[in-house]
């Protein structure tokens, strides 16, 4: 703080004295060590206002009545700085002076020196300002952008005028003004005398805002860590059911489902390969919005589980489950596609499984099961899928004139005998959206009915390994 006559007269005016003893009426005196050099040697470096309130302020602390109410310890004005390691250039930040040419008011808690206001001395050498990419981050230590800009310009030279400073930095003067304020209350400026303002050193300036910066994010990593380990209790306690006590458990409502679907992505230790079939993840409302399970997919990626996903060659339709897909491939989940599906499947760690109950409801939940061979059985279920399946990063148009891979299988089932309803389920779109790939089917050849559909899908080899016709209604019923 810097202190001028004004200052002190008001001090004893106020009788501030009175004050001090009866706020820090159980602290001890100011004793002043008889070793103290005078502050007379420093009096005519200083302007008149500056040297008689130096003098006052030395009577005031040698009088035995002022409190130790500041974190001072050492009342030596003149700090033997040099044995303190601490350099002493001039306000040319060239000519080192000694310990006559400098006083101090004492020392803080950390050693570091405390100036009084000598005109023409600077404790360290200015350091330039920071360049391109090296911003101070004033903000973390509670400063705002105007701060940083009058900081920055104010180190660019020793001494400046509050004018001077207005000038140099391209914002409002009112600012400008508040922002010195703020630096000079932090440390960073100080104002030796009523028309200067000079900067101190970023060394010196910042280390007590560092330090209180560093103290708060220790707390706050501690309580991070705090927070961590909380979770990591309630999650250890926590199940979407109660504890298995048999190898099967059904979980049937969708709530209990969606939680069961939660736990996989939660504590799986090494794997999970997952069947999205048609419709919705199990517990889900929608079966248009596969986020959620996309988000629980790459959370658990990001836990290092190897995660596979089969999804349906249909999720091409929408753009939205399209561009999902791809996100999460690229947070390091595994995706492939594949025409049909028979059930929504999780084969987690090889330990246990998870299917949905409903092929054609999701929203019924699920079974759990952790029997050793109904494990492996859907194991070899998701390995005869998973390498026909094409990698998402390889979903391209087919060439011209060929069909794409649902569009064959389309035909396929229709040969079989599937009807409209059934192929909408498979394929997780409605049965409108079926009916419309079959009229393009059609437009495409010329074909006026199902079955002349049929016939031309036959001569032009569409139906390749078609599977084994369903009991039920002929082939491309009209």
């Amino acid at each position: 703080m810097t202190l001028n006559l004004d200052d002190l007269s008001g001090y004893v005016e106020r009788d501030l004295d009175a004050d001090l003893a009866r706020w820090f009426s159980d602290r001890s005196p100011v004793t002043v060590p008889e070793e103290t050099r005078p502050v007379a040697p420093m009096l005519d470096r200083l302007p008149p206002t500056g040297a008689a309130a130096l003098t006052a302020f030395d009577r005031r602390v040698r009088s035995g009545r002022m409190p130790q109410f500041l974190d001072v310890y050492d009342w030596s004005y003149g700090f033997d700085f040099a044995a303190n390691g601490c350099g002493i250039l001039d306000a040319d930040y060239q000519t080192e002076l000694t310990d006559d040419d400098v006083y101090a008011i004492g020392a803080d808690g950390c050693h570091q020196p405390v100036p009084t206001s000598p005109s023409t001395t600077n404790l360290f050498p200015q350091h330039g300002s920071a360049g391109e990419g090296e911003a101070l981050m004033l903000a973390e230590v509670g400063l705002d952008e105007t701060c940083e800009l009058v900081y920055r310009a104010a180190l660019q030279r020793p001494v400046w005028s509050l004018e001077q400073l207005r000038d140099a930095v391209d914002q409002p003067a009112a600012e400008v003004d508040a922002a010195v304020r703020r630096l000079m209350e932090i440390g960073l400026l100080r104002r030796p005398h009523a028309e200067q303002i000079r900067p101190v050193n970023p060394a010196v300036g910042f280390a007590p805002l560092l330090s209180y910066a560093e103290a708060r994010l220790a707390r706050q990593t501690r309580a991070v860590e705090l927070t961590r380990a909380a979770v990591a209790e309630m999650s250890a306690s926590f199940r979407a059911s109660p504890a298995l006590l048999h190898d099967v458990e059904l979980l049937d409502d969708r709530d209990a489902a969606w939680l069961c679907v939660e736990e996989i992505a939660a504590k799986a230790t090494t794997s999970i390969q997952c069947l999205a079939a048609a419709g919705g993840p199990p517990g889900l409302e929608t079966s248009t919005d596969y986020d959620p399970a996309y988000r629980l997919a790459e959370f658990a990626a990001a836990r290092g589980i190897r995660v596979q996903l089969i999804l349906l060659d249909s999720i091409v339709n929408d753009p939205r489950l399209l561009a999902g897909a791809r996100r999460v491939h690229d947070n390091g989940v595994e995706v492939r596609t594949t025409p049909t599906l028979p059930v929504w499947t999780f084969v987690v760690d090889d330990r246990y499984v998870v299917i949905a109950v409903d092929p054609a409801d999701n929203q019924r939940g699920v079974i759990r099961v952790s029997h050793p061979g109904l494990v492996a059985a859907a194991a070899d279920l998701f390995g005869r899928h998973w390498p026909s399946a094409v990698p998402i990063e390889q979903q391209a148009s087919p060439p011209a004139g060929e069909l794409t891979r649902q569009q064959r299988h389309l035909l396929q089932l229709l040969a079989a005998g599937a009807k409209d309803e059934s192929v909408a389920r498979q394929f997780s779109v409605s049965a409108r959206t079926v009916r419309r790939m079959i009229a393009d089917l059609a437009d495409r050849i010329g074909a006026t009915s199902r079955f002349e559909l049929g016939v031309q899908a036959v001569r032009l080899g569409w139906l390749d390994d078609t599977p084994q016709p369903a009991p039920g209604p002929e082939p491309f019923h009209g």
